[in-house]
Formats: structure tokens, C-alpha cells, sequence
């Protein structure tokens, strides 16, 4: 559509309607140049509301406010269309997945395809819900890091999940290999670059071999967690350690 619209555009390079279009292609990919567009688009006809309607959506936006601009695009816009709302931008963002109900039928006998179904869907929303802030610039670098990260984090949950789920009703067969998965992911980590993913990682691989019975990879991942923290020093993360140290390392 941005290429249809941008030969559009060029073929009409004076046609108010060709270049709002053009414009709205633009946003909330390349905003800023979608303002300009639009003002633009105001050059060639003063009049035309509805991309004084878009310039006051981006100047209502958290990532671009500017509350002069807004106000001014907006009297003019509903002195044009004054029976008309202007969207709120950005559009709010797909829910979490939910695991509460793969959480509901963990260990039933009956429930082996469907927890893992239950989970992986769980898991497309989340990395759905990512998708939706990771190409848009509506969003700061700051908000797609956090948002990134907690979607990170559910997996190691979800996955979590599907090992207590088949250790739970002894399809050791299927467990192992989504454990094996867990344990090489948290090998790659890069924990310089990573720090709250591979303690969130570490934690549940302790949680996981310990529920398992499994004293050397318990010890190992524990000694990864404190070679991190010999680099890294955090007296919050030192605190948690000794704790999964004390609970889990004598036994």
C-alpha cells in the first residue's frame, strides 16, 4: 500500500487527496514525517479536516504531544466535522496471554495436548502484543525493551509450565526435551546484555532441577548465577541467590 500510495503521489505531486493518503501510510511507522506531510497536505488546501484530524492525533499521542499543536489541529478539525471523535493513537495494545487455564488443568491426565495447546497460544498472543509496539514508532526504546523483556519472561513461564504439566502426569519423554530447550536458551543468554532475562531464566532452571532431582544441573546453574553476579554486583540479586542457595543446593 506505501508503495501504491507513494506513485500516487508522485504521479499527483499537487492533489491535496493523493498526498493525505501518501501521509497516512506514514504514521505510526514514520510519524514525524507524517506531520510534515500533512502539513503538506494543509499548503495545498487549507481546508482539508481530515488531516488536521491526523496532525491532532499525533500531537495527542504520548510519544509525540504537543499540547498547542493538538489543541489548534483539534478546534479546527471539529469546526469542519464538529459531530466527528479523533482517534486516540496509539491503539491499545492486545492483552497477555493466558496461561490461568493451562495453570487450571496442569496434571490431568486427560489435559496432555491441551495444556501445551493452551500454552503456545498463550504464547502467540504475547508475541503478537510484541509485534504490535516492536514496528511502531509510537512507542520509545524504553517502553519496547520493557515490553520485550516481559514477554521473555512469560516464556520461561509457559515453558515452565509444559514441564511441571508432562513430569506431572509422567511423560518424562516430553519434559526432557522442552527442558533441554530451556537449559541450551539459557546458555546463549548473554547475561551483560540480559541481566533480568537470564536471572529470570536461572531462577526457573533452579526451580525446574531441584522439582526434578536433578543435584548437578541444580549446582551448576547456581554456580552460573554467581559467576554473573562476580561481574555484575547486585545486592538485591546476592539476597535472591542465597536463597535458591539455601533452599535448593543441600538437597
Amino acid at each position: 500500500m506505501f508503495e501504491e500510495y507513494l506513485a500516487l503521489k508522485i504521479e499527483h505531486p499537487d492533489d491535496a487527496l493523493h498526498l493525505y493518503l501518501y501521509g497516512r501510510t506514514l504514521e505510526g511507522r514514520m510519524t514525524l514525517q507524517a506531520a510534515s506531510t500533512m502539513e503538506e497536505v494543509l499548503e495545498l488546501d487549507p481546508g482539508f479536516a481530515l488531516a488536521h484530524r491526523t496532525l491532532a492525533e499525533i500531537y495527542g499521542s504520548p510519544r509525540f504531544r504537543d499540547r498547542e499543536k493538538e489543541g489548534t489541529e483539534r478546534s479546527r478539525f471539529q469546526q469542519a466535522c464538529p459531530s466527528s471523535v479523533i482517534p486516540v493513537q496509539p491503539l491499545p495494545l492486545p492483552r497477555p496471554g493466558d496461561f490461568s487455564r493451562a495453570e487450571e488443568l496442569l496434571g490431568r491426565d486427560d489435559s496432555e495436548d491441551r495444556v501445551a495447546e493452551l500454552v503456545y497460544r498463550a504464547l502467540q498472543q504475547d508475541e503478537w502484543r510484541l509485534q504490535r509496539i516492536r514496528l511502531f514508532d509510537w512507542y520509545t526504546a524504553e517502553e519496547k525493551r520493557r515490553i520485550a523483556l516481559e514477554v521473555q519472561a512469560r516464556q520461561w513461564k509457559g515453558w515452565s509450565l509444559l514441564v511441571r504439566h508432562y513430569r506431572a502426569i509422567h511423560r518424562d519423554s516430553k519434559a526432557q526435551p522442552v527442558l533441554a530447550e530451556m537449559q541450551d536458551r539459557f546458555r546463549r543468554i548473554r547475561g551483560d546484555r540480559n541481566p533480568d532475562l537470564f536471572w529470570t531464566a536461572g531462577t526457573a532452571l533452579v526451580e525446574l532441577h531441584a522439582e526434578g532431582k536433578q543435584a548437578d544441573a541444580v549446582r551448576e546453574t547456581l554456580w552460573q548465577m554467581e559467576r554473573f553476579l562476580a561481574v555484575k554486583l547486585d545486592s538485591k540479586r546476592s539476597a535472591e541467590l542465597a536463597k535458591l542457595k539455601s533452599k535448593y543446593a543441600a538437597r
